[in-house]
This record gives C-alpha cells, sequence and structure tokens, in this order.
C-alpha cells in the first residue's frame, strides 16, 4: 500500500476506506488486515487520488451528489443558510441538515466551530466542483455572489475579492471588474497603492 499511496496519508486513508467497503480488509480489535494477499491487487482502485475520490462521488445518491456540487460553488467552507438560499431544489431546506449529516459521516464535511460546514481538505471540494455542468456552475456562483452582497453587509469590503471571484464564475464580467476596481481603491485610499495597482 505504502508503494501505491506513495506514502500520502489521505490517499492511504481513501485506499483504506475503499477496501473496508468492499470487504477486502477484516478489522478487529482495531487492527486491520487483508483477508486475502492479492486483495489490494485484486480491488479495482483508481491510479490517483483524485480517481479515488471521484470513485467515492460517484456512489453518492443523485440528491447528495447535487448537495456537495451546490456546497462546492459556496466555496471550502459554507454557511447553512447559504447552502438552503443557492440550492437548486424547490423546499431543499428540510432535506438538506440530512444530507449534510450523511456526508459528515461520509467524511466530505466537516462542521465548523464558527457554525456552517466545511469540505474535509481540498481535494474533496476540487472533485465536488469539477463534477459541476458549467451551466448550473454559473447560476450558483452568482447565487453565492447575491447571498454574500445580500448578508456581507458589515464585512463586504472585506469580501470584494470573493465576491469578484464569483461574479467571475458566473459570467458576471461587468460586475467581477467592479468588485476588483472597489477592492482597489479601498486600498489605495488605505494608502497601500502597491497593493491597489496590483
Amino acid at each position: 500500500m505504502e508503494k501505491r499511496t506513495e506514502g500520502h496519508p489521505f490517499y492511504t486513508a481513501e485506499v483504506v476506506r475503499t477496501l473496508i467497503e468492499t470487504d477486502a480488509v477484516l478489522i478487529e480489535d482495531g487492527f486491520a488486515s487483508l483477508i486475502r494477499s492479492d486483495a489490494l491487487d485484486a480491488a479495482a482502485l483508481p491510479d490517483t487520488l483524485h480517481g479515488m475520490v471521484l470513485q467515492r462521488f460517484d456512489k453518492l445518491s443523485p440528491a447528495d451528489q447535487l448537495l456537495l456540487r451546490v456546497a462546492s460553488a459556496a466555496g471550502t467552507d459554507f454557511p447553512t443558510d447559504l447552502l438552503c438560499a443557492i440550492h437548486p431544489m424547490e423546499n431543499a431546506a428540510k432535506d438538506i441538515a440530512r444530507q449534510i449529516d450523511r456526508q459528515v459521516a461520509n467524511g466530505f464535511l466537516v462542521p465548523q466551530q464558527q457554525g456552517g460546514f466545511a469540505f474535509a481538505n481540498g481535494i474533496l471540494h476540487e472533485v465536488a466542483h469539477s463534477q459541476m455542468p458549467r451551466q448550473q456552475s454559473r447560476g450558483l456562483h452568482a447565487g453565492v455572489a447575491e447571498w454574500i452582497d445580500a448578508h456581507a453587509v458589515e464585512d463586504r469590503a472585506g469580501r470584494l475579492l470573493e465576491l469578484a471571484y464569483h461574479w467571475a464564475e458566473a459570467g458576471r464580467r461587468e460586475n467581477a471588474v467592479g468588485c476588483f476596481l472597489e477592492e482597489a481603491l479601498r486600498l489605495f485610499s488605505q494608502g497601500f497603492a502597491v497593493d491597489a495597482v496590483q
């Protein structure tokens, strides 16, 4: 396994998770052992970490896949209110809590101390985001930008670059450029002329 995963801890954990799910590993008294000596070779394991995560993602229900795609548009971490606001399914709010709990149990999401949730790591976020059709991505990113504009009144200045990113991903360049200009002017007014020009 060390040779296959090159010692990468997350990749190793994904391989072990897959081996457990396929009953190729026996766990007794807190120790894992291969049931067959060829179990690692016999398991249909992708060659890359991205492939391992994608294989796990593909096994989720369509509703859970959609939840993770929606969450990935919101960012690596997100408040539940934002997820409910941009989710494309009507009345999704009542199901979102259960879906989030499942994805916490599946290891895709982790609760945040300050509230909300985050992807357990960047690779999980990247895989979920990569599975989003472009049109869906644009709509979700526009929804995130609109939500931030409406809910981040007090710290909007600190979120201008985030807003610019979401507007750009939504295909709304004018809005993105407006946020970049607003950020540059804010920096310039605070005496950060070099940062404002960059």
